[in-house]
Formats: C-alpha cells, sequence, structure tokens
C-alpha cells in the first residue's frame, strides 16, 4: 500500500480559557492536520505541532509532500529518515527554526502513517532512530 496523496489544513484549537502565564497570555495553539491517503483509499489522520509560528513547518511540509508520494506506509521510518537525510544534510542544518519544523514536521507525519498502516495491519511500526 502506497502513499497517494497528502493534504495539510492549518488549525487554531481554542482553549476553554485563556492561558495566563509569564510569557503572557495564551488563547489556543495553531497545529496542522495532516491527512495521508493510501492507493487503497484508506487516510491517516494526525496533527502536527506548528509552533512557535505555523509558517515555517507548513513550508518543511509543502517540501516533504513530494518525498513521500508513491512511498510505502509500512516504511514510515525509512521514508523519514531518507526526507531528513534529502532535506537537511544535503542543504545543510544551519537554520535552529528549520530543525524544530523538521521534528514538528517529522512527528505528525510519522502519526499518519502510523494511523493508515495500522487501518490494514495489527503490527506496529518500529521506533525511529536517534532522538526519538
Amino acid at each position: 500500500m502506497k502513499i497517494s496523496k497528502i493534504r495539510t489544513t492549518p488549525l487554531f484549537c481554542k482553549f476553554k480559557q485563556p492561558y495566563h502565564w509569564a510569557q503572557g497570555v495564551t488563547h489556543g495553539a495553531p497545529v496542522i492536520l495532516i491527512e495521508i491517503e493510501t492507493d487503497e483509499g484508506i487516510t491517516g489522520i494526525a496533527e502536527s505541532v506548528a509552533s512557535p509560528t505555523i509558517e515555517p513547518v507548513r513550508a518543511i511540509l509543502a517540501d516533504a509532500i513530494p518525498h513521500f508520494i508513491g512511498k510505502s506506509i509500512y516504511d514510515g521510518n525509512r521514508a523519514i529518515a531518507g526526507y531528513y537525510q534529502f532535506g537537511f544534510n544535503a542543504r545543510g542544518t544551519g537554520s535552529a527554526s528549520l530543525s524544530t519544523g523538521s521534528w514538528a514536521a517529522q512527528s505528525g507525519t510519522r502519526s499518519a502513517i502510523s494511523v493508515s498502516s495500522k487501518a490494514t495491519s495489527p503490527r506496529s511500526l518500529p521506533p525511529m532512530p536517534g532522538r526519538w
């Protein structure tokens, strides 16, 4: 089963009540909904943290999507590691915001791939190498 389409939707999850802390008042959290559709019509859904702002994470996801199309959902770790190597090792790792955005994008993408694969298989994905 292969990934045929990936959709991202920016969302703002409003808190029931404002959260007051030392940095001010927070009224909600920006997240990105990630939907990964397979060639068999199964869709995995997950979210990606989009903090401190949504734009860098959306840009990384937009860059990553073509890399995942056509990949097996059962090979999620390899696809994510391959994109990380392509996106950062090949281009350089000079930006902390890109690294943070990549981590958020990877976690959301991994969750959506995992949901898709569990819809057809009882096995779970092995843990990601590195800091996971």
